[in-house]
């Protein structure tokens, strides 16, 4: 399931979802060392920001605690840092703990969480839950591939804002039995659907038990 988290799309959700702050924050401890690369020393500085209440610490820290993964322990310390910014507040948090789960679990509960819950936050978030929603609908683990579903939220993530998704769409346009302009019709529909309020603590709570319990980030 690594697939589904290849570092382009983690690269441009940070980059989508943090040049603001930097900008405001970029003298401050933790961040100083981020920006210049010293990427160990912020994780740990961003980490305790984090449990200071600085939810853009939490989910920075979260990306970079994620970045070397070498067991389902590292994973799961990247989803609490991750459910600690949504806690706090910030969108892009909520999609990506919910789709880190598939690293530990693929199980048919996991699954039907992951895509329950992606669907819930999909439009809440600048288009990270529909390009999650569109990279775990080709997952073979999880009943995929389903190429022209995953074009349809593909296209949906980009309308909300996810940029850099050319080259993807591309491929997925190239493949048989798919149709750019029938994909693009199916994900305005769903641009215009009204959604409810996010309920994040109910969908956190519905999560499969048995995962990362007692877990603390480093």
């Amino acid at each position: 399931m690594k697939t589904l988290f290849r570092p382009v799309v983690i690269v441009v959700a940070l980059v989508m979802t943090i040049t603001a702050g930097l900008l405001v924050r970029h003298t401050e401890q933790g961040y100083v060392q981020y920006i210049e690369g010293n990427l160990a020393e912020a994780k740990s500085l961003l980490s305790e920001r984090g449990r200071q209440g600085d939810a853009l610490a939490s989910f920075i820290a979260a990306g970079l605690a994620g970045q070397w993964v070498r067991n389902p322990l590292d994973v799961c310390k990247s989803r609490q840092l991750y459910a600690l910014s949504a806690e706090q507040g910030f969108p892009a948090a909520r999609a990506l703990y919910v789709a880190t789960l598939l690293q530990i679990s693929s199980s048919p509960d996991s699954c039907a969480w992951v895509e329950e819950s992606l669907d819930m936050l999909t439009g809440s978030d600048n288009g990270l839950a529909a390009v999650m929603m569109s990279i775990l609908l080709e997952q073979k683990a999880c009943g995929g591939p389903a190429p022209q579903q995953s074009l349809i939220y593909l296209l949906l993530g980009r309308s909300q804002g996810m940029k850099a998704m050319g080259d993807k769409i591309d491929a997925l346009a190239a493949l048989p039995g798919t149709s750019v302009e029938a994909a693009e019709a199916e994900a305005r529909i769903l641009l215009e659907q009204t959604r409810p309020t996010v309920d994040w603590s109910a969908i956190h709570a519905s999560e499969p038990p048995g995962f990362c319990q007692g877990v603390i980030p480093d």
